[in-house]
C-alpha cells in the first residue's frame, strides 16, 4: 500500500530545504551551489532534495519566490495592524531596514540569485515578476495608510517608487559599507518622513 502524503510535513520540508538555500547564498556564490550542500545544509538527504527539487534552476527559482514572499508578507502584516499612522510609519523602516545582517544576508542572497538570471535568461522573467509582486504590495500598504492620512494624490502616486528604490539602494550601500550605521540611517530617515509630513499625520 502506498504512504499517504503529510502536506504539512511535505511543506515543512520544502521550506527547510529553501531556507538553506537562503543561507547558503547569503554567504557563499551561487557558482558553488550544488543539490549535495544544500541537502548537508538542510540536513535532509539528497533523495529527499531532488523528490521536491528536480534541478538547481527549480531550486533557486522557487526560494527567490519564497523570499519575496516573506518580504511581502512583514507589509501585509503590517498593514493589517491597528495602530496609529506615525507608529506605523516608524514600523515600516523597522521593517525595510531591519538589523545590518539580515539586511547584509538578503542583499547577498539577492546579487547571487541576480547573477545567476543573468546567465540563464529563461529564469529572468521570474525575477520581474517576484519584484513587481513585491512593488505591488508597497503600493497597496502606501496607497491605504496615505489615503488614511489624507495624503495628496500626487504623492500617493509617487510615494511606492520613491520608498521602493530608496530602500533597494541604502540597504545595497549598507552591505558594501561596514562603517554605514543602520540605526542612524533609519533615524534619518524617519525625521525626514516626519518634518515633510507632519500636516498630515497631525491632522
Amino acid at each position: 500500500m502506498a504512504k499517504t502524503k503529510n502536506p504539512k510535513l511535505e511543506a515543512e520540508r520544502k521550506k527547510s530545504i529553501m531556507e538553506a538555500v537562503y543561507r547558503f547564498l547569503s554567504h557563499r556564490p551561487v557558482s558553488e551551489l550544488t543539490l549535495e550542500k544544500i541537502s548537508v545544509e538542510a540536513k535532509l538527504s539528497k533523495g529527499l532534495l531532488n523528490y521536491y527539487f528536480k534541478s538547481k534552476d527549480r531550486l533557486i527559482k522557487e526560494t527567490m519566490k519564497f523570499v519575496m514572499d516573506r518580504e511581502k508578507a512583514k507589509f501585509l502584516n503590517l498593514m493589517n495592524k491597528d495602530i496609529p499612522p506615525p507608529q506605523k510609519i516608524l514600523e515600516v523602516f523597522n521593517v525595510a531596514l531591519p538589523s545590518r545582517k539580515e539586511i547584509e544576508n538578503l542583499t547577498m542572497f539577492l546579487m547571487e540569485v541576480w547573477s545567476y538570471n543573468k546567465n540563464n535568461p529563461d529564469n529572468s522573467q521570474n525575477l520581474i515578476d517576484n519584484y513587481a509582486e513585491y512593488g505591488d504590495v508597497c503600493k497597496k500598504f502606501v496607497e491605504k495608510e496615505g489615503a488614511s492620512i489624507k495624503l495628496d494624490k500626487e504623492d500617493l502616486e509617487i510615494l511606492p517608487m520613491i520608498l521602493y528604490c530608496l530602500m533597494d539602494g541604502i540597504s545595497l550601500r549598507i552591505s558594501l559599507d561596514p562603517k554605514l550605521d543602520v540605526d542612524g540611517i533609519r533615524s534619518q530617515l524617519l525625521g525626514f518622513f516626519f518634518k515633510h509630513f507632519q500636516k498630515y499625520l497631525t491632522a
